[in-house]
């Protein structure tokens, strides 16, 4: 039972920030879209196009490897994160608190998956993502509705993994949450929920190092479903 709400709570922030959206959770449940410039028309909007642009995707650095130690309402678990093309493909998996592996998602640039290596499955989360598995770091992302709404706060700079880390606060339908990254990259999040707090550090950055490509692809021998 904890797990379960352990993966809901993650779930929640995945959809409220996930893949490089700033859409809140209660928000995306009403059917609400907002973009970064939804408050405004005409200059606005050509302003948050071209903020957009000022990374080549989703990161500001190529390629990485991102090693995390994650507290939740069961114990103790490690995560890797490896990314390519700027955050466009993306690979998460986690690991048991015996360093067994325990999930995979991952992102291969165009479609979104996640692995059963019991049954040998590959499961289609979207088939319409290119922008990763992760949460893109942006403070600067939110319109001055969504900062009111979401009670935002800036917070003082942090040292996650020898980076110094912008950080932020928000408070949406998943809990009271600290965010902090670097480079676009989300490198710390302090959820707290009525169950309990997550907490999700990274302790190693490797940026700008030669990923494998095979993390970005479904492994030979599985078969490939629809989960939606």
């Amino acid at each position: 039972m904890k797990q379960f709400f352990t993966a809901t709570a993650i779930a929640v922030l995945i959809l409220c920030f996930g893949c490089g959206s700033e859409q809140p959770a209660d928000e995306a449940k009403e059917g609400v879209v907002l973009k970064q410039s939804s408050e405004t028309a005409g200059t606005s909007d050509r302003a948050a196009g071209a903020a957009a642009r000022t990374t080549p995707g989703k990161y500001a650095v190529k390629s990485g490897i991102l090693h995390f130690e994650a507290i939740d309402f069961v114990g103790t678990h490690k995560e890797i994160i490896y990314f390519d093309d700027y955050g466009r493909k993306e690979c998460h998996e986690r690991f048991d608190a015996d360093g067994a592996l325990a999930e995979t998602r991952f992102c291969d640039g165009k479609q979104l998956y996640k692995l059963d290596n019991e049954k040998n499955t590959a499961y289609i989360l979207s088939a319409n993502a290119g922008s990763g598995t992760e949460m893109r770091f942006d403070k600067n992302g939110f319109s001055a509705r969504q900062k009111e709404k979401y009670h935002y706060q800036d917070k003082p700079d942090m040292t996650i993994a020898g980076k110094n880390c912008e950080a932020f606060y928000m408070e949406t339908g998943a809990g009271k949450t600290v965010f902090a990254g670097w480079s676009h990259i989300t490198l710390y999040h302090n959820q707290e929920t009525k169950f309990g707090n997550i907490v999700r550090t990274a302790t190693l950055v490797e940026e700008n190092v030669s990923v494998p490509q095979n993390k970005f692809e479904v492994p030979a021998g599985y078969e490939i479903q629809e989960a939606y």
